[in-house]
């Protein structure tokens, strides 16, 4: 928004304000063949539970149970796991979860093998299992996780012409082998990073072994330990990458063919998702590709779109793999050079009435634009369609009732909710927003939480989030999720009511999306001598696209034919960020002063820009202005 304004008669306060979704995000386009599809529970637990519903049948030969508190006696089980055709499956230290307990007396194993020993897994859990199935409950385990490692494969190989090891310190490389090794027929056993275990190296002996498939690179396993390997077996061959998302992509590489049925993706900075999964995946002759929280490293998207697979399997809720796994979003690297952005900008609205700070958001195939309140959608309206560019409506069907935001608290001054900024995140959908403080007449950033896209939001705050007095107040609110999956809030101080300098903020926010962690910083500050439209920076938006961050803003005078939108690049979520020397979109036809939107994603891979704009020729409220909705395709390039 960039600038204080007083209410109008006839309609709720149109202010201009930044908005916009942060399940955006972009990369190498989809595979034109693959169909996407999630695999997640309310926690690990329920994951693994769906996990092996989704593979497994009733009568499997065995159901592995590890714990899904650690991972190191966890790590061979996938591998012994899937020789065996039976899932693994996670309990919570001396609990069997509900939704576990459930899913074993729907599998009915023929028997069950617990791996670990009593401080992992207690005694007690051991027992209670035996009610799960006719068979025998096996625990197998050693002294520490070279020797549990060991002890599994010796139970489950009675001999294997290739193994595979793994650094026993770290899970990475170990859960991503599991389909390679299946595939192989191959038990996993670990090492350390300078040195091959006796119980590991008694084991490889064991199983007559001839060839040994070392994961990871030399950070992972150095020369040293592959030199003890090759005085064991004359074959020895290493699958490793630059980190652990090469060393997945790696091994599928020289694992898998293009044409797989599915490929599985799972977060490399947690265990328990591709514990479970790498069974599934083996059963499905798929691989397993890391990836990180909302974004896939550039070698993984190389290797998806070598293998074309049928689907794309996402193992874990959107708290593991966000939105931007699902749209193929290339991960930000050093060096990755930026694109040239441009708008084919609409002739024709998508919504031929007032629909001021524009933020959409995607869930699934259906949309939402959160606006400025409205006399369709007071305080702060919700519109929803089936498409981007067409078929807006409200949520009610009428002119009138389409409201996001519930009850204001009473802090706030009545009508003065404005820039609505929205994101799914943490299994709710969190709502920034301006409002006025009645104690001092300031503009603040405050937050709300709904159930539900269309809301009610409902706002528990006795108090702003954020409010830079000194700089006039703080406007213009949009989260955003990075690379790694965590959230951000941007803004801008108010530069309308005070002299200060208008600038972008940004700070982390905790794991629920709601609260600030961390310092606030400085991302980005208007300068108007290099640029001379950059009058002022509203609406902050910043996307990941192509591997690179994007950070979108408003520039020029808000109750004008001068306001455009740009975009800078920026080397972070906190920056710094170095501004476009232009403005993407000026007025043109009958928009004028395109400004206030958001940047999103559909299905397909495509790019589009929301913003609103004047009629041309009345670029405010005085003279009836309505600054309608138009949303236009964008493209980097």
């Amino acid at each position: 928004m960039g600038r204080t304004r007083s209410s109008l008669v006839g309609r709720i306060l149109l202010l201009v304000g930044l908005t916009g979704s942060v399940l955006l995000a972009v990369g190498a386009p989809p595979a034109s063949a693959a169909t996407t599809s999630r695999l997640a529970g309310s926690d690990r637990y329920a994951t693994a539970a769906v996990v092996s519903q989704s593979t497994f049948g009733v009568g499997v030969p065995v159901a592995y149970v590890v714990t899904g508190r650690n991972f190191p006696d966890a790590l061979a089980a996938g591998a012994a796991a899937a020789k065996r055709r039976g899932p693994v499956l996670l309990v919570d230290g001396g609990r069997i979860p509900p939704v576990i307990a459930d899913e074993l007396t729907r599998l009915q194993p023929a028997e069950i093998t617990v791996v670990g020993g009593p401080a992992a897994i207690p005694d007690s859990v051991v027992t209670e299992l035996q009610r799960y199935t006719s068979g025998t409950v096996t625990r197998v385990s050693g002294a520490e996780r070279w020797a549990s490692a060991a002890a599994v494969s010796r139970a489950a190989f009675p001999t294997a012409a290739t193994v595979y090891v793994a650094n026993g310190d770290s899970y990475p490389d170990a859960l991503a082998g599991v389909p390679a090794a299946a595939k192989d027929g191959a038990p996993l056993l670990l090492v350390t990073a300078h040195g091959l275990p006796s119980s590991t190296a008694e084991e490889i002996r064991r199983t007559g072994a001839r060839r040994i498939v070392v994961l990871g690179g030399q950070a992972s396993v150095d020369a040293a330990v592959e030199s003890q390997l090759r005085a064991i077996a004359p074959d020895v061959v290493r699958a490793g990458g630059g980190d652990r998302y090469g060393t997945a992509a790696t091994l599928s590489a020289q694992s898998a063919s293009p044409g797989v049925p599915a490929v599985y993706l799972a977060t490399g900075s947690a265990f328990a998702d591709a514990l479970s999964g790498g069974p599934a995946a083996a059963t499905a002759g798929a691989p397993i590709l890391l990836v990180r929280g909302n974004c896939i490293p550039a070698a993984v998207n190389t290797e998806i779109n070598r293998l074309a697979p049928g689907r794309i399997i996402l193992l874990g809720g959107a708290g593991a793999l966000a939105s931007g796994v699902e749209d193929r979003t290339q991960c930000p690297a050093a060096g990755t050079p930026a694109k040239t952005v441009a708008v084919s900008p609409t002739a024709a609205p998508a919504w031929n009435d007032a629909g001021p700070d524009p933020d959409l958001l995607r869930v699934g195939t259906t949309w939402y634009a959160y606006t400025t309140g409205t006399t369709w959608g007071n305080n702060i309206g919700v519109l929803t369609s089936t498409s981007p560019s067409t078929g807006w409506h409200t949520t009610t069907g009428k002119p009138y009732g389409s409201t996001a935001l519930g009850p204001i608290p009473g802090w706030q001054r009545p009508d003065t909710q404005w820039a609505p900024g929205v994101f799914a995140f943490a299994g709710k959908y969190v709502l920034f927003y301006a409002a006025q403080q009645k104690s001092t007449g300031q503009y603040c950033i405050t937050v709300a939480t709904a159930a539900s896209p269309t809301g009610p939001f409902i706002d528990r705050s006795s108090g702003p989030l954020i409010c830079q007095a000194n700089l006039g107040g703080s406007i213009d609110p949009q989260p955003f999720l990075d690379a790694d999956g965590r959230p951000w809030l941007h803004w801008k101080n108010n530069d309308g009511s005070s002299p200060a300098v208008s600038r972008v903020w940004a700070v982390q926010l905790t794991g629920d999306g709601v609260n600030l962690e961390g310092p606030i910083r400085e991302v980005l500050a208007k300068d108007s001598q290099k640029y001379p439209w950059m009058t002022t920076v509203d609406n902050p938006q910043m996307v990941i696209a192509g591997g690179v961050h994007y950070l979108f803003f408003t520039g020029g005078n808000w109750e004008s034919a001068g306001y455009a939108t740009g975009y800078a690049v920026c080397s972070g979520p906190a920056g710094p960020c170095t501004p476009a020397p232009n403005p993407i979109l000026t007025s043109y036809g009958n928009a004028a002063g395109p400004g206030g939107g958001t940047v999103a994603q559909d299905p397909s891979g495509a790019w589009w820009l929301s913003y609103h704009a004047w009629d041309k020729g009345c670029t405010n409220d005085g003279c009836g202005g309505t600054r309608r909705l138009y949303v236009a395709p964008l493209t980097f390039r």
